[in-house]
């Protein structure tokens, strides 16, 4: 059995740790900021005094998880969903770096360059874990060293379908419980995330076989 090189495998292990404390860093300082502003928010906290954390929050976000689906892409099987699944991630991971722009105060019609990012990137955060959860699922279903999160991932990704599209809960003030963006949308995603680069992690320490690594990793191989 041939291993990665361990330089590609120690970067690995930092993509997973990148992975577990992107969700983690965003919660904490969505946490900070109400208590600092009073009010439960996720954008909106960007026009208001401590605005800056929340750049910082949303930036951080994007380019560590981005960091993360580069080093599991190396870990995936080699089949055509894990090709999509890690599309879809990117284009997730592409969403805070998007809301990283202020989404304005304008309301209606007519929009600044930076808030039509900003909503792009909301876009991106609310609907691709609907489609990437269940095409990661799929991709690793079958595959020991992912199980049991194939079916767990496609189950996970039908929940956050649900409350994404549930009407928006509560209806007054920033939704908590569900609709795109919502509290609990926001930390089921993250939950996924940490559990998903936690077991990262544990491949990242096992070495992997040239046999069930992606052709990314593979060629690596190769060429160590």
């Amino acid at each position: 059995m041939s291993r990665n090189h361990p330089i590609t495998d120690r970067r690995i292990r930092l993509s997973a740790a990148a992975g577990t404390l992107a969700p983690i860093w965003f919660w904490v300082s969505l946490a900070a900021l109400a208590v600092l502003h009073g009010t439960i928010d996720v954008s909106g906290h960007q026009l208001l005094r401590f605005g800056i954390v929340m750049y910082v929050a949303f930036f951080a976000y994007g380019s560590l998880t981005l960091f993360f689906i580069w080093g599991l892409q190396r870990r995936l099987p080699a089949r055509r969903s894990s090709a999509a699944a890690v599309v879809f991630l990117v284009l997730y991971g592409c969403g805070p770096l998007l809301a990283t722009f202020t989404m304005g105060s304008e309301q209606g019609a007519t929009q600044s360059w930076h808030a039509t990012l900003h909503f792009v990137g909301f876009l991106l955060i609310s609907l691709m874990p609907i489609l990437a959860l269940p095409l990661f699922g799929g991709a690793v279903w079958g595959d020991a060293k992912w199980r049991p999160l194939g079916p767990v991932s496609v189950a996970w990704g039908v929940v956050v379908a649900v409350v994404v599209f549930l009407p928006s809960s509560p209806a007054e003030g920033y939704a908590l419980w569900s609709g795109p963006g919502s509290i609990a949308d926001i930390v089921l995603v993250g939950l996924w995330q940490i559990l998903v680069s936690r077991r990262l992690a544990a491949l990242a320490s096992m070495g992997s076989p040239e046999t069930a690594t992606t052709p990314v990793a593979a060629a690596e191989n190769r060429g160590a």
